[in-house]
Order: structure tokens, then C-alpha cells, then sequence
């Protein structure tokens, strides 16, 4: 009985069923729609190198769009891997495209990390004083010299970080990603992907050293994923406007969303900012069920898309005194855009206990001008401001 499994994949039925649908797949590469691609992307690097056959067959048939789906579905088999599977069938490449498929081969290959030993030594060496470093500049000496090594740190910076034992963010991991940005290349892409997949956030910064549609899915697919971190949303910043990071954030939050959850409230409060009204509908729901628990990023999201439902929420947070200081004093800002009278002047706020009294004060003003001007009060999203009427 343990045998039939065995028997089965070995057998024409299956390798025809494979061959059948590898074709299906390379054709809809060519797919007009960015989700199709996607997909039938993901679904060929599923099936692995013994596609490669079919891969070179349909080559010729695909359009630009097609070639940078195919690509990054090589790159999810094992770059080196595909590279050498596509080389030992290149006596049959279809003519046309004998060119393109030889350079694909080849910038697969470019992803190879070859480590400099004297640079690697230096860079570890580095690298060492942050593991327990409770600070960070950016100006760090340290990182400075790891930068000035130039190109040749890149590859022992990628397989430190790779390797780094915790996922959340760390002073070693910030000064590491923070050294190895200004080195990276296009061909670094695919093990920054696998880093950033691993929930290793910080890396998303490096990302800006390769900005394009290519990184934008890297960075899409690692939300698509459950991912969210501070670096990885600030990297999407760029790309706000563009309907896949609206559409891929909104969906986080109907899969995932928690009002409690300080990821929810992340991207809440990035989609506030980015104006992505679409938002509003399951930003409610998420308020409607925290129960008077959540994290002010929710309330402050929904009042920067206009909801009236997300103001009395941020003024009770303010109100709160068992709150953090930092986080009541952001939200104080935020419902300042609601006033736009600068209601609250905010002053240092690492722990002096006059802030206290000053965001109990606010949040008393607050309360009043809501009180007395809710019903006059309009949102104007051309402008994305409260305005009175």
C-alpha cells in the first residue's frame, strides 16, 4: 500500500497532467489581469524544475509582462537551480527568443552570493557592538566603515541578516539593513524576498535601492503573507497611489484584522494617511468590535478618512490616562485636524508629567468641540480635510 503514492506520481497519467497545466500556466503569464499572472505564476514555480521542458516550449509565446511573471516564478524554484536547467536545454530554445532566455539564465545566476572572507571577517566584526546596543544612529562609525568596504560587504551583509537568529527588529538588525542599503543591486532581490518572508521587516528598507513593480510585489506579497512591519509599510509609501497596495492592505485587515493587535492598527493608520477611503467599511467593523479595546492607530485611521465614527473613539483614548503618554499625545495631533484650531500643543513628551495635564486638558476640549459642532462638521475628501460647514 505504501507503494501506490510512488506508483502514481511515476506514472504518464500524472507527468501529462503536469505537462497540461504547466502549458495553461505559461499562457496565462500573458494574462492582462496583474492577479492571473500572479497566480499562474505561483502555480508554475509550485510544479519546480520539471517544468523547464515545457517552460523553453512555450517561451516564445510570451509577452513583457509574461517574461517578468516567469521570471520571478525561476527565482521561487531556486535561481541557480533554474538557471541550470534552462543551460542544459538550450540546444532546444525556440530561435525567437534565444536571446532572452540566455539572459535570463544569466541574471538568475547573478543571484548567486559568492562571500569575500576578508570582508566578511570585517564585516561580522562590525557588526558585533549592536547585539547589545540598546541605541541606534544612523550615523553610526561602525556602519559608516561597513559601507565604505562597498559592494564586496553586500553578500556578507544578506547571508548575516538571513541568518540572524530573532525576526523582530533589534539594533543589530537596524544597523545591518541600514549598512547593506546603499550597496544593493537588482540581483540582490531575491534573497532580500526571502529575508523579508521570513518576518524579517527591517530589510524592506533596502528595497528602496530597487524601487519598481518587481520590488512592489515582493513587498505585497509579504502583507499577503501576514506580514506588516514599520519599515515595510513605509516602503509601500511609495507606491500609495497604486491600486494593488490599497487593494492588498484592505485585505490584510479582512483576513487578520485585530482591534487590539498593534499590526491592525499599523496599517489602519497607513491607510488613513494614504487617504484609501475603501478602508472605512472594515475599519468600522474592526471598531465596532474591540469592545472599548483597540489600538489608537484603528481610531486614527478612521479619522483621517473622514469617519465620524472614529472621532469619539480617538477622544476617549486621549482621555485615558492609563494610556501610553506618546501614543495619546499622537492621537491628540491627529484630532487637532479634526478642530484645526491646534487644540492641543503638544511639548516633550518622554515622560514629563506635566504632558498628563496637558492631554487631559486637550482631551476635555476635545470632547466640547465635538459636543457642540459634530452635527456641523463634514469631511471634504478632494482635500482629505474636516471642514465646518
Amino acid at each position: 500500500m505504501r507503494l501506490l503514492p510512488i506508483l502514481l506520481l511515476a506514472s504518464p497519467i500524472f507527468a501529462d497532467e503536469v505537462s497540461d497545466w504547466s502549458k495553461t500556466c505559461m499562457q496565462r503569464l500573458n494574462s492582462a489581469d496583474e492577479r492571473v499572472r500572479r497566480s499562474a505564476g505561483s502555480a508554475l514555480s509550485a510544479l519546480g524544475l520539471d517544468v523547464i521542458p515545457v517552460v523553453v516550449q512555450q517561451s516564445a509565446s510570451l509577452n513583457d509582462k509574461g517574461w517578468v511573471e516567469l521570471k520571478r516564478s525561476l527565482r521561487a524554484m531556486g535561481a541557480v537551480r533554474a538557471a541550470a536547467a534552462l543551460e542544459s536545454r538550450s540546444e532546444s530554445w525556440p530561435a525567437a527568443v534565444r536571446g532572452k532566455l540566455a539572459q535570463l539564465a544569466l541574471e538568475l545566476k547573478a543571484t548567486a552570493i559568492v562571500i569575500d572572507v576578508e570582508v566578511d571577517k570585517q564585516v561580522h566584526e562590525l557588526l558585533e557592538k549592536f547585539r547589545k546596543a540598546d541605541s541606534y544612529m544612523s550615523d553610526d562609525p561602525n556602519v559608516l566603515k561597513i559601507r565604505r568596504l562597498g559592494r564586496p560587504a553586500a553578500p556578507s551583509l544578506i547571508r548575516a541578516i538571513d541568518e540572524y537568529e530573532e525576526a523582530f527588529p533589534t539594533m543589530w538588525m537596524t544597523a545591518a539593513t541600514d549598512a547593506l542599503k546603499p550597496l544593493v543591486l537588482e540581483a540582490d532581490r531575491p534573497a532580500l524576498r526571502k529575508i523579508l518572508l521570513d518576518g524579517k521587516t527591517d530589510i524592506a528598507r533596502c528595497f528602496a535601492r530597487i524601487p519598481g513593480d518587481e520590488s512592489r510585489d515582493v513587498l505585497l506579497e509579504a502583507i499577503g503573507e501576514g506580514i506588516v512591519g514599520h519599515e515595510l509599510l513605509e516602503e509601500l509609501r511609495r507606491y500609495a497611489n497604486a491600486k494593488p497596495v490599497r487593494r492588498a492592505l484592505i485585505g490584510y485587515l479582512e483576513r487578520s484584522g485585530s482591534a487590539s493587535e498593534w499590526s491592525t492598527a499599523a496599517v489602519a493608520d497607513f491607510l488613513g494617511e494614504i487617504r484609501a477611503y475603501d478602508a472605512i467599511p472594515v475599519l468600522e467593523r474592526l471598531a465596532a468590535e474591540a469592545g472599548g479595546r483597540f489600538e489608537p492607530g484603528l481610531a486614527q485611521g478612521l479619522v483621517r478618512l473622514g469617519s465620524r465614527k472614529g472621532v469619539p473613539l480617538l477622544i476617549a483614548y486621549v482621555a485615558n490616562r492609563r494610556n501610553d503618554a506618546w501614543e495619546r499625545h499622537s492621537a491628540a495631533e491627529v484630532l487637532n485636524e479634526v478642530t484645526r484650531r491646534g487644540t492641543y500643543v503638544g511639548g516633550n513628551m518622554w515622560g514629563a508629567s506635566a504632558d498628563s495635564d496637558r492631554l487631559d486638558k486637550a482631551a476635555e476640549a476635545f470632547r466640547k468641540f465635538w459636543d457642540e459642532k459634530k452635527d456641523k462638521l463634514s469631511f471634504d475628501r478632494k482635500v482629505g480635510a474636516w471642514k465646518e460647514r
